[in-house]
Protein backbone atom coordinates (compact mmCIF):
# COMPACT_ATOMS: atom_id res chain seq x y z
CA UNK A 1 0.00 0.00 0.00
CA UNK A 2 1.36 3.69 -0.84
CA UNK A 3 1.64 5.21 2.73
CA UNK A 4 3.87 8.28 4.18
CA UNK A 5 5.65 8.77 7.64
CA UNK A 6 5.59 12.36 9.45
CA UNK A 7 8.73 13.18 11.61
CA UNK A 8 7.95 16.58 13.28
CA UNK A 9 10.92 17.76 14.20
CA UNK A 10 9.94 21.65 14.26
CA UNK A 11 10.18 22.11 18.13
CA UNK A 12 12.51 23.68 20.41
CA UNK A 13 13.65 20.23 22.57
CA UNK A 14 13.70 22.38 25.57
CA UNK A 15 13.31 19.49 27.99
CA UNK A 16 16.66 18.10 26.73
CA UNK A 17 18.87 21.13 28.48
CA UNK A 18 21.78 22.57 27.08
CA UNK A 19 21.81 19.73 24.53
CA UNK A 20 19.49 21.38 22.06
CA UNK A 21 20.98 24.92 22.84
CA UNK A 22 22.86 24.97 19.41
CA UNK A 23 21.09 21.89 17.73
CA UNK A 24 17.62 20.40 16.87
CA UNK A 25 16.35 17.50 19.70
CA UNK A 26 16.69 14.64 16.86
CA UNK A 27 20.15 15.57 16.33
CA UNK A 28 21.10 14.64 19.90
CA UNK A 29 23.36 11.58 19.69
CA UNK A 30 21.82 8.53 21.21
CA UNK A 31 24.92 5.82 21.16
CA UNK A 32 26.25 6.02 17.67
CA UNK A 33 23.74 8.01 15.79
CA UNK A 34 21.08 10.87 16.39
CA UNK A 35 17.44 10.25 17.07
CA UNK A 36 16.22 11.06 13.98
CA UNK A 37 18.39 8.11 12.39
CA UNK A 38 17.05 5.45 14.80
CA UNK A 39 13.61 6.24 14.00
CA UNK A 40 14.11 6.08 10.25
CA UNK A 41 15.72 2.49 10.67
CA UNK A 42 12.08 1.55 12.09
CA UNK A 43 11.06 2.03 8.51
CA UNK A 44 11.39 0.77 4.99
CA UNK A 45 13.99 2.77 3.06
CA UNK A 46 11.40 3.05 0.00
CA UNK A 47 8.66 4.98 2.36
CA UNK A 48 8.33 8.89 1.42
CA UNK A 49 9.47 10.60 4.54
CA UNK A 50 7.36 14.41 5.66
CA UNK A 51 9.63 16.24 7.78
CA UNK A 52 8.73 19.55 9.22
CA UNK A 53 11.49 21.74 9.98
CA UNK A 54 11.50 24.45 12.18
CA UNK A 55 14.13 24.98 15.42
CA UNK A 56 17.48 24.62 13.52
CA UNK A 57 15.79 23.13 10.62
CA UNK A 58 18.49 23.50 8.41
CA UNK A 59 20.88 21.06 9.98
CA UNK A 60 18.59 18.48 9.75
CA UNK A 61 17.79 18.97 6.39
CA UNK A 62 21.39 19.28 6.06
CA UNK A 63 22.39 15.97 7.67
CA UNK A 64 19.12 13.96 6.48
CA UNK A 65 20.32 14.83 2.53
CA UNK A 66 23.81 14.14 3.11
CA UNK A 67 23.50 10.75 5.06
CA UNK A 68 21.18 9.42 2.83
CA UNK A 69 20.93 10.70 -0.19
CA UNK A 70 18.92 7.98 -1.96
CA UNK A 71 15.63 8.49 0.66
CA UNK A 72 12.81 10.30 -0.51
CA UNK A 73 12.38 13.37 1.92
CA UNK A 74 9.93 16.45 1.91
CA UNK A 75 10.63 19.31 4.30
CA UNK A 76 8.02 21.66 5.29
CA UNK A 77 9.12 24.50 7.13
CA UNK A 78 7.01 25.75 10.19
CA UNK A 79 7.51 29.77 10.86
CA UNK A 80 5.69 29.54 14.41
CA UNK A 81 7.48 26.90 16.27
CA UNK A 82 8.25 28.20 19.30
CA UNK A 83 6.18 30.78 22.02
CA UNK A 84 2.90 31.55 21.62
CA UNK A 85 0.69 29.94 19.65
CA UNK A 86 2.75 27.10 18.67
CA UNK A 87 1.98 23.52 19.11
CA UNK A 88 2.33 19.99 17.17
CA UNK A 89 -1.13 20.29 16.02
CA UNK A 90 0.09 23.46 13.72
CA UNK A 91 3.25 21.88 12.80
CA UNK A 92 1.31 18.75 11.51
CA UNK A 93 -1.13 21.13 9.75
CA UNK A 94 1.44 22.57 7.52
CA UNK A 95 2.15 19.04 6.14
CA UNK A 96 -1.54 18.45 5.68
CA UNK A 97 -0.73 19.10 1.63
CA UNK A 98 1.60 15.84 1.39
CA UNK A 99 -0.25 13.69 3.45
CA UNK A 100 -3.60 13.28 1.19
CA UNK A 101 -2.96 9.08 2.18
CA UNK A 102 -2.47 6.82 4.85
CA UNK A 103 0.55 8.13 6.89
CA UNK A 104 2.47 6.71 10.57
CA UNK A 105 3.21 9.52 12.80
CA UNK A 106 6.45 9.21 14.75
CA UNK A 107 7.25 11.75 17.48
CA UNK A 108 10.80 12.42 17.37
CA UNK A 109 11.39 11.82 20.54
CA UNK A 110 10.24 7.98 20.27
CA UNK A 111 12.27 5.10 19.51
CA UNK A 112 11.21 1.22 19.16
CA UNK A 113 14.40 -0.68 18.79
CA UNK A 114 14.14 -4.03 17.12
CA UNK A 115 10.27 -2.97 16.06
CA UNK A 116 9.86 -2.79 12.33
CA UNK A 117 6.74 -0.71 12.40
CA UNK A 118 3.58 -2.12 10.95
CA UNK A 119 1.65 -0.25 7.93
CA UNK A 120 -1.46 2.05 8.53
CA UNK A 121 -3.59 -0.53 6.86
CA UNK A 122 -5.65 0.36 9.43
CA UNK A 123 -5.79 2.69 12.30
CA UNK A 124 -3.93 2.20 15.60
CA UNK A 125 -1.77 3.13 18.19
CA UNK A 126 1.30 2.03 20.20
CA UNK A 127 1.47 1.68 24.16
CA UNK A 128 4.17 0.22 26.52
CA UNK A 129 3.70 -0.64 29.97
CA UNK A 130 5.82 1.78 32.55
CA UNK A 131 6.41 1.77 36.29
CA UNK A 132 5.31 5.28 36.83
CA UNK A 133 3.11 6.39 33.83
CA UNK A 134 2.22 10.37 35.20
CA UNK A 135 4.08 11.93 32.76
CA UNK A 136 3.15 10.73 30.16
CA UNK A 137 -0.89 10.66 28.13
CA UNK A 138 -2.04 6.86 29.14
CA UNK A 139 -4.69 4.74 26.95
CA UNK A 140 -8.00 4.19 28.30
CA UNK A 141 -9.30 0.75 26.39
CA UNK A 142 -11.89 -1.73 25.78
CA UNK A 143 -10.39 -4.87 24.85
CA UNK A 144 -7.87 -4.25 22.04
CA UNK A 145 -9.36 -1.05 21.14
CA UNK A 146 -8.61 2.65 22.05
CA UNK A 147 -11.40 4.10 24.11
CA UNK A 148 -9.64 7.37 24.80
CA UNK A 149 -6.36 8.88 25.46
CA UNK A 150 -5.93 10.25 29.02
CA UNK A 151 -3.90 13.50 29.68
CA UNK A 152 -1.00 13.16 31.45
CA UNK A 153 -1.14 12.21 35.28
CA UNK A 154 -5.10 11.12 34.96
CA UNK A 155 -3.90 7.36 34.10
CA UNK A 156 -4.14 4.40 36.24
CA UNK A 157 -1.41 1.99 37.27
CA UNK A 158 -2.47 -0.44 34.75
CA UNK A 159 -3.20 1.73 31.69
CA UNK A 160 -0.53 1.52 28.71
CA UNK A 161 1.14 4.78 28.18
CA UNK A 162 0.67 6.66 24.61
CA UNK A 163 4.54 6.39 22.93
CA UNK A 164 3.92 8.87 20.42
CA UNK A 165 3.44 6.37 17.15
CA UNK A 166 0.58 5.83 15.45
CA UNK A 167 -1.16 4.83 12.18
CA UNK A 168 -3.53 7.04 10.58
CA UNK A 169 -5.77 5.19 7.75
CA UNK A 170 -8.52 7.19 7.65
CA UNK A 171 -6.64 10.10 6.88
CA UNK A 172 -9.47 12.57 5.67
CA UNK A 173 -11.04 11.82 8.96
CA UNK A 174 -8.04 13.18 11.05
CA UNK A 175 -7.32 16.01 9.11
CA UNK A 176 -10.84 16.98 9.77
CA UNK A 177 -10.40 16.99 13.16
CA UNK A 178 -7.46 18.33 14.29
CA UNK A 179 -7.00 22.30 14.85
CA UNK A 180 -4.14 24.58 15.06
CA UNK A 181 -4.17 24.66 18.62
CA UNK A 182 -4.58 20.79 19.11
CA UNK A 183 -1.58 19.83 21.50
CA UNK A 184 -0.66 16.67 20.28
CA UNK A 185 -1.88 13.92 18.09
CA UNK A 186 -4.28 12.49 20.87
CA UNK A 187 -6.79 15.30 20.38
CA UNK A 188 -8.03 14.85 17.03
CA UNK A 189 -7.56 11.13 17.71
CA UNK A 190 -10.05 11.33 20.30
CA UNK A 191 -12.19 13.03 18.18
CA UNK A 192 -12.40 10.64 15.37
CA UNK A 193 -13.18 7.69 17.98
CA UNK A 194 -16.31 10.03 19.25
CA UNK A 195 -16.97 10.08 15.51
CA UNK A 196 -17.03 6.73 15.35
CA UNK A 197 -13.17 5.44 13.78
CA UNK A 198 -11.92 2.15 15.31
CA UNK A 199 -8.29 2.69 16.44
CA UNK A 200 -6.30 -0.82 17.65
CA UNK A 201 -3.69 -1.02 20.29
CA UNK A 202 -0.21 -2.69 19.98
CA UNK A 203 2.11 -2.80 23.08
CA UNK A 204 5.60 -2.57 22.92
CA UNK A 205 8.47 -3.52 25.25
CA UNK A 206 10.99 -2.05 23.12
CA UNK A 207 10.21 1.63 23.17
CA UNK A 208 12.99 4.12 24.27
CA UNK A 209 11.95 7.51 25.45
CA UNK A 210 14.46 10.17 24.91
CA UNK A 211 12.02 12.83 25.51
CA UNK A 212 13.99 14.37 28.62
CA UNK A 213 17.59 14.88 29.96
CA UNK A 214 16.84 11.82 32.52
CA UNK A 215 15.12 9.60 29.84
CA UNK A 216 17.87 10.27 27.19
CA UNK A 217 20.62 9.01 30.05
CA UNK A 218 18.90 5.84 30.37
CA UNK A 219 18.34 5.58 26.61
CA UNK A 220 22.43 5.81 25.88
CA UNK A 221 22.84 3.24 28.55
CA UNK A 222 20.62 0.75 27.04
CA UNK A 223 21.89 1.12 23.05
CA UNK A 224 25.02 1.97 23.96
CA UNK A 225 28.01 3.13 21.86
CA UNK A 226 31.30 2.73 20.06
CA UNK A 227 31.60 6.39 20.30
CA UNK A 228 33.80 6.83 23.63
CA UNK A 229 33.21 11.16 24.01
CA UNK A 230 31.69 13.18 26.39
CA UNK A 231 28.74 15.39 25.25
CA UNK A 232 29.46 18.43 23.67
CA UNK A 233 26.45 21.33 22.96
CA UNK A 234 27.84 22.86 20.01
CA UNK A 235 29.46 20.02 18.33
CA UNK A 236 28.82 16.04 17.82
CA UNK A 237 29.73 12.98 16.26
CA UNK A 238 27.88 10.17 14.41
CA UNK A 239 28.82 6.42 13.11
CA UNK A 240 26.37 5.31 10.98
CA UNK A 241 27.14 1.87 9.38
CA UNK A 242 30.71 2.50 7.61
CA UNK A 243 30.49 6.34 7.80
CA UNK A 244 31.79 8.67 10.51
CA UNK A 245 29.70 12.17 10.21
CA UNK A 246 30.95 15.02 12.15
CA UNK A 247 29.04 18.00 12.82
CA UNK A 248 29.71 21.59 14.36
CA UNK A 249 27.42 24.20 14.76
CA UNK A 250 29.73 27.24 13.68
CA UNK A 251 29.32 25.57 9.73
CA UNK A 252 32.31 27.55 9.26
CA UNK A 253 34.61 24.98 11.18
CA UNK A 254 33.45 22.47 9.20
CA UNK A 255 34.37 24.13 5.83
CA UNK A 256 37.79 24.89 6.92
CA UNK A 257 38.54 21.37 8.52
CA UNK A 258 37.66 20.27 5.00
CA UNK A 259 39.84 23.02 3.23
CA UNK A 260 42.81 21.67 5.73
CA UNK A 261 41.87 18.28 4.91
CA UNK A 262 42.05 18.65 0.58
CA UNK A 263 45.00 21.34 0.78
CA UNK A 264 47.36 20.52 3.76
CA UNK A 265 46.49 16.84 4.68
CA UNK A 266 45.97 14.55 1.81
CA UNK A 267 46.93 10.84 2.87
CA UNK A 268 47.25 12.01 6.07
CA UNK A 269 43.01 12.24 7.35
CA UNK A 270 40.61 10.33 5.99
CA UNK A 271 38.99 11.40 2.35
CA UNK A 272 36.43 13.48 2.99
CA UNK A 273 33.40 12.25 0.82
CA UNK A 274 30.81 14.88 1.29
CA UNK A 275 29.92 18.17 3.04
CA UNK A 276 27.26 20.87 3.68
CA UNK A 277 26.40 23.48 6.16
CA UNK A 278 28.16 22.01 9.59
CA UNK A 279 28.00 18.72 8.33
CA UNK A 280 30.91 16.93 7.01
CA UNK A 281 31.39 12.72 6.18
CA UNK A 282 33.95 10.22 5.70
CA UNK A 283 34.39 6.30 5.47
CA UNK A 284 35.61 4.63 9.00
CA UNK A 285 39.15 3.93 8.86
CA UNK A 286 39.93 0.63 9.20
CA UNK A 287 42.10 -0.44 12.51
CA UNK A 288 42.05 0.96 16.11
CA UNK A 289 42.86 3.88 17.77
CA UNK A 290 46.15 4.47 19.12
CA UNK A 291 44.68 4.54 22.57
CA UNK A 292 43.77 0.91 22.36
CA UNK A 293 47.05 0.07 21.04
CA UNK A 294 49.68 1.77 22.48
CA UNK A 295 52.55 0.44 23.67
CA UNK A 296 56.44 1.76 23.84
CA UNK A 297 56.95 -0.03 20.31
CA UNK A 298 52.98 1.81 18.94
CA UNK A 299 54.16 5.06 20.31
CA UNK A 300 57.90 5.01 19.15
CA UNK A 301 56.49 4.29 15.81
CA UNK A 302 53.93 6.71 15.89
CA UNK A 303 56.17 9.55 16.76
CA UNK A 304 58.75 8.98 13.76
CA UNK A 305 55.68 8.32 11.20
CA UNK A 306 54.99 12.13 12.56
CA UNK A 307 57.93 13.68 12.16
CA UNK A 308 58.23 12.54 8.75
CA UNK A 309 54.50 12.97 7.37
CA UNK A 310 53.03 15.63 9.88
CA UNK A 311 55.54 17.38 11.74
CA UNK A 312 58.18 18.41 8.41
CA UNK A 313 58.74 21.82 8.91
CA UNK A 314 57.32 24.10 6.51
CA UNK A 315 57.78 27.72 5.05
CA UNK A 316 55.29 30.73 6.27
CA UNK A 317 55.07 34.44 7.45
CA UNK A 318 57.04 34.02 10.82
CA UNK A 319 55.86 37.67 11.74
CA UNK A 320 52.48 36.51 10.86
CA UNK A 321 52.81 32.95 12.49
CA UNK A 322 54.13 34.28 15.75
CA UNK A 323 51.15 36.65 15.87
CA UNK A 324 48.94 33.35 15.59
CA UNK A 325 50.84 31.53 18.71
CA UNK A 326 50.54 34.69 20.92
CA UNK A 327 46.76 34.72 20.13
CA UNK A 328 46.45 30.80 20.07
CA UNK A 329 48.45 30.33 23.23
CA UNK A 330 48.55 33.65 25.61
CA UNK A 331 45.37 35.34 24.43
CA UNK A 332 42.79 32.39 24.59
CA UNK A 333 43.99 31.17 28.00
CA UNK A 334 42.93 34.59 29.46
CA UNK A 335 39.87 34.19 28.03
CA UNK A 336 39.06 30.71 28.78
CA UNK A 337 40.04 32.22 32.06
CA UNK A 338 37.60 34.78 31.94
CA UNK A 339 34.93 32.04 31.05
CA UNK A 340 35.66 29.77 33.80
CA UNK A 341 35.61 32.74 36.17
CA UNK A 342 31.58 33.48 34.80
CA UNK A 343 30.75 30.39 35.11
CA UNK A 344 31.30 28.90 38.34
CA UNK A 345 32.78 30.19 41.79
CA UNK A 346 36.39 29.64 40.87
CA UNK A 347 38.98 32.87 41.15
CA UNK A 348 42.03 33.01 39.69
CA UNK A 349 43.93 34.26 42.71
CA UNK A 350 47.33 33.62 43.99
CA UNK A 351 47.05 30.39 46.16
CA UNK A 352 48.26 27.48 47.97
CA UNK A 353 48.10 24.50 45.76
CA UNK A 354 49.67 20.55 46.48
CA UNK A 355 51.83 22.57 49.10
CA UNK A 356 52.95 25.23 46.02
CA UNK A 357 52.89 28.89 46.24
CA UNK A 358 50.94 29.80 42.60
CA UNK A 359 50.72 32.93 41.40
CA UNK A 360 47.23 33.46 39.18
CA UNK A 361 47.67 32.43 35.53
CA UNK A 362 46.79 35.79 34.12
CA UNK A 363 50.45 37.02 35.78
CA UNK A 364 52.42 33.90 34.66
CA UNK A 365 50.43 34.10 31.05
CA UNK A 366 51.99 38.40 30.78
CA UNK A 367 55.47 36.98 32.26
CA UNK A 368 55.14 34.45 29.56
CA UNK A 369 54.37 36.92 26.71
CA UNK A 370 57.42 39.10 27.47
CA UNK A 371 59.87 35.80 27.30
CA UNK A 372 58.82 35.34 23.44
CA UNK A 373 59.07 31.45 24.75
CA UNK A 374 55.69 30.61 23.34
CA UNK A 375 55.86 32.78 20.54
CA UNK A 376 58.48 31.03 18.73
CA UNK A 377 57.28 27.51 17.25
CA UNK A 378 58.15 25.72 14.78
CA UNK A 379 55.69 25.87 11.82
CA UNK A 380 54.44 22.33 10.42
CA UNK A 381 50.88 20.96 9.23
CA UNK A 382 50.08 19.95 12.37
CA UNK A 383 47.33 17.89 13.90
CA UNK A 384 45.45 20.28 16.64
CA UNK A 385 44.23 17.54 18.64
CA UNK A 386 47.08 15.13 19.10
CA UNK A 387 45.64 12.20 21.61
CA UNK A 388 45.51 8.55 21.31
CA UNK A 389 41.74 8.66 20.68
CA UNK A 390 42.36 10.59 17.45
CA UNK A 391 45.10 8.44 15.61
CA UNK A 392 44.26 5.56 14.23
CA UNK A 393 46.69 2.86 13.74
CA UNK A 394 46.42 0.73 11.11
CA UNK A 395 49.94 -1.18 11.56
CA UNK A 396 52.03 -0.15 8.48
CA UNK A 397 50.66 3.66 8.99
CA UNK A 398 48.64 6.02 10.91
CA UNK A 399 45.40 8.38 10.13
CA UNK A 400 44.94 11.10 11.75
CA UNK A 401 41.13 12.23 12.75
CA UNK A 402 39.48 15.00 14.46
CA UNK A 403 42.07 17.18 13.19
CA UNK A 404 41.81 21.31 13.81
CA UNK A 405 40.43 23.69 11.37
CA UNK A 406 42.68 26.23 11.64
CA UNK A 407 45.75 27.59 14.78
CA UNK A 408 44.53 30.45 15.71
CA UNK A 409 44.38 32.89 12.40
CA UNK A 410 46.94 30.48 10.58
CA UNK A 411 46.45 26.91 8.60
CA UNK A 412 49.94 26.30 9.63
CA UNK A 413 50.32 24.88 12.95
CA UNK A 414 53.05 24.50 15.58
CA UNK A 415 54.94 21.13 16.31
CA UNK A 416 54.90 22.05 20.10
CA UNK A 417 51.25 22.20 20.50
CA UNK A 418 50.83 18.88 18.88
CA UNK A 419 53.90 17.23 21.02
CA UNK A 420 52.10 18.96 24.18
CA UNK A 421 48.51 17.66 23.39
CA UNK A 422 50.37 14.23 22.82
CA UNK A 423 52.26 14.37 26.37
CA UNK A 424 48.50 15.54 27.74
CA UNK A 425 47.31 11.86 26.00
CA UNK A 426 50.04 10.43 28.22
CA UNK A 427 48.88 11.59 31.40
CA UNK A 428 45.12 11.42 31.23
CA UNK A 429 43.73 7.81 30.04
CA UNK A 430 40.16 7.84 31.19
CA UNK A 431 39.08 11.00 33.12
CA UNK A 432 35.96 10.16 35.35
CA UNK A 433 35.16 11.05 39.26
CA UNK A 434 37.41 7.56 40.03
CA UNK A 435 40.86 8.14 39.43
CA UNK A 436 41.36 11.97 39.81
CA UNK A 437 41.21 13.78 43.42
CA UNK A 438 40.18 17.15 44.11
CA UNK A 439 40.21 18.79 48.05
CA UNK A 440 39.96 22.21 49.43
CA UNK A 441 40.72 23.68 52.72
CA UNK A 442 41.90 26.49 54.34
CA UNK A 443 45.54 25.42 54.01
CA UNK A 444 45.12 25.09 50.52
CA UNK A 445 43.95 22.72 47.48
CA UNK A 446 45.15 19.66 46.62
CA UNK A 447 44.79 18.06 43.55
CA UNK A 448 46.32 14.45 42.07
CA UNK A 449 45.61 11.94 39.08
CA UNK A 450 46.16 7.91 39.23
CA UNK A 451 47.85 7.41 36.29
CA UNK A 452 48.43 4.28 33.88
CA UNK A 453 51.70 2.67 33.99
CA UNK A 454 51.54 1.40 30.45
CA UNK A 455 50.79 5.09 29.84
CA UNK A 456 53.97 6.23 32.29
CA UNK A 457 56.09 4.57 30.23
CA UNK A 458 55.19 5.41 26.92
CA UNK A 459 56.16 9.01 28.06
CA UNK A 460 59.34 8.07 28.72
CA UNK A 461 59.49 6.51 25.53
CA UNK A 462 58.14 10.50 24.24
CA UNK A 463 60.83 12.17 25.98
CA UNK A 464 63.40 10.33 24.56
CA UNK A 465 62.00 11.36 21.20
CA UNK A 466 62.36 15.20 22.70
CA UNK A 467 65.54 14.96 23.63
CA UNK A 468 66.73 13.18 20.54
CA UNK A 469 65.02 15.42 18.27
CA UNK A 470 66.62 18.67 20.02
CA UNK A 471 63.13 19.64 20.81
CA UNK A 472 62.48 21.83 24.36
CA UNK A 473 61.13 19.75 26.23
CA UNK A 474 59.93 22.68 29.20
CA UNK A 475 58.09 24.53 26.50
CA UNK A 476 56.36 21.11 26.20
CA UNK A 477 55.44 21.01 29.44
CA UNK A 478 54.46 24.58 29.98
CA UNK A 479 52.27 24.01 26.58
CA UNK A 480 50.36 21.00 28.36
CA UNK A 481 49.69 22.48 31.88
CA UNK A 482 48.03 25.57 29.40
CA UNK A 483 46.17 22.50 27.78
CA UNK A 484 44.60 21.46 30.73
CA UNK A 485 43.60 25.02 32.24
CA UNK A 486 42.14 25.33 28.49
CA UNK A 487 40.11 22.88 28.64
CA UNK A 488 38.70 23.18 31.91
CA UNK A 489 35.46 25.39 31.11
CA UNK A 490 34.62 23.05 28.03
CA UNK A 491 34.06 20.52 31.33
CA UNK A 492 31.89 20.20 34.15
CA UNK A 493 31.20 19.76 37.43
CA UNK A 494 34.28 18.38 39.66
CA UNK A 495 36.35 17.98 36.40
CA UNK A 496 35.96 21.95 35.66
CA UNK A 497 37.84 22.59 38.96
CA UNK A 498 40.09 19.82 38.72
CA UNK A 499 41.43 20.69 34.80
CA UNK A 500 41.71 24.26 36.44
CA UNK A 501 43.68 23.39 39.45
CA UNK A 502 45.78 20.50 37.90
CA UNK A 503 46.67 23.16 34.80
CA UNK A 504 47.67 26.23 37.63
CA UNK A 505 49.80 23.80 39.89
CA UNK A 506 52.09 22.40 37.04
CA UNK A 507 52.06 25.96 34.77
CA UNK A 508 53.67 27.42 37.82
CA UNK A 509 55.96 24.61 38.52
CA UNK A 510 57.19 24.22 35.21
CA UNK A 511 57.75 28.21 34.61
CA UNK A 512 59.24 28.50 37.66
Amino acid sequence: MKYKVLLTTSGIGSRLGELTEFTNKSLVRVGDKPAISHILDQYSKDIEVVVTLGYYGDQVRDFLNLVYPNRKFTFVWVDNYKGEGSCQGLSMIQAKSHLQCPFIFNSCDTIVKYDLIAKPETNWVIGSKEESNDQYRTIDKIGNTLFRFKDKGEGLSKDLAYIGICGINDYEKFWQEIKEDSQSDCEPINAMIEGGSLFTISETKNWIDIGSSSKLKIAKETIGSEIDVLDKPEENIYQIEDEIIKFFYDSSISFDRVVRADNYLQGITPNVIAAVGGFYKYKKVKGKPLSKTINEDRTRSFLRWALKYLWEPVDTDFKNFKSSCDTFYLKKTLQRVEKLQESINIRDKNEVINNRDCKKVSSIIKELSKSNLLSNGIPCNFHGDCVPDNIIDEGDKFTIIDWRQNFGDSLTGDVYYDLAKFNHGMTFDIVSSENFTLDSADSGVEVDIFRSDKLERCRKVLYDFLRENDYDIKKVEILTAIIWINMAPLHEGDLKRFLFYFGKFYLNKYVS
